[in-house]
């Protein structure tokens, strides 16, 4: 039972003392007071824990942002399908717009084909690469660290597609890739959506390749850090690029500002 607010003050005054403070709620920084913002101070810490509330949230509200209708969000490496699942619910508002999800792992895309039941989404069991064919896998300790690892010795042959190859349909596509240090291959396999231009956005959650910046960079996308929106600086364990035309065609500058 929810105590009084009266008792609520008492018992907020007693266990923390009374500051002004930054906090980070969903990745969001805020600038509190212990006491009068106390529902912000418990937030963040019941989420500092937790890496999908702490981190996974904010980069699903910045994709939410980006897309538009009419565009289609495909995501590779989609695990269970949290990305998938809450950004195909746009298209009650966004039409035209499309969703498609890649995921190796047989046993996790069990999961996902659950998760996205008559969610319209558009599934494939397969890694995407640069290259058809089949790649060797390896298992980690949760269904998030399945990766490519061509000398695994008890690990898992899947098929593998391109995303020249794969059947996506639309012109402005946003690109979530979580591949466990695959992604210089996934962005080679998508070459020609890229000198179509038809790539409007790409979300990396971790990239192990440092030549990743320069390659997008080369095909005039803009960098920003992929949680925090600012400038992409060497080291950020995340990467939004964003194609110059998409701030030409709202009129805004086309440098980001720090």
């Amino acid at each position: 039972v929810m105590p009084n607010p009266r008792l609520r003050r008492l018992l907020v005054r007693l266990w923390t003392s009374n500051r002004d403070e930054w906090v980070s709620v969903t990745g969001i920084p805020l600038w509190i007071n212990s006491w009068k913002e106390s529902g912000y101070l418990n937030a963040a810490r019941n989420t500092s824990g937790s890496v999908v509330l702490r981190q996974e949230i904010s980069s699903l509200l910045i994709l939410a942002l980006l897309l538009a209708p009419g565009d289609t969000f495909v995501d590779v490496g989609a695990n269970v399908g949290l990305y998938s699942a809450a950004l195909a619910r746009l298209k009650r508002f966004q039409p035209g717009m499309r969703c498609y999800a890649f995921e190796a792992n047989p046993d996790t895309f069990r999961r996902l084909q659950r998760t996205l039941k008559n969610s319209g989404v558009v599934l494939s069991d397969a890694a995407v690469s640069d290259r058809p064919g089949r790649l060797r896998c390896s298992e980690g300790g949760i269904s998030g660290v399945f990766r490519v690892d061509a000398g695994a010795i008890a690990g898992l042959d899947v098929a593998a597609v391109t995303l020249d190859a794969a059947e996506i349909w639309g012109n402005s596509i946003v690109l979530k890739i979580d591949v466990e240090g695959h992604e210089m291959p996934v962005l080679a396999g998508a070459a020609q959506l890229f000198a179509d231009g038809r790539i409007k956005a790409v979300f990396l959650d971790g990239f192990s390749d440092a030549g990743i910046p320069a390659w997008l960079q080369a095909r005039d996308f803009l960098l920003f850090g992929g949680r925090s929106l600012l400038p992409f600086k060497p080291g950020a364990p995340t990467l939004l690029a964003v194609h110059r035309d998409y701030f030409r065609s709202r009129g805004e500058p086309a440098i980001p500002a720090a």
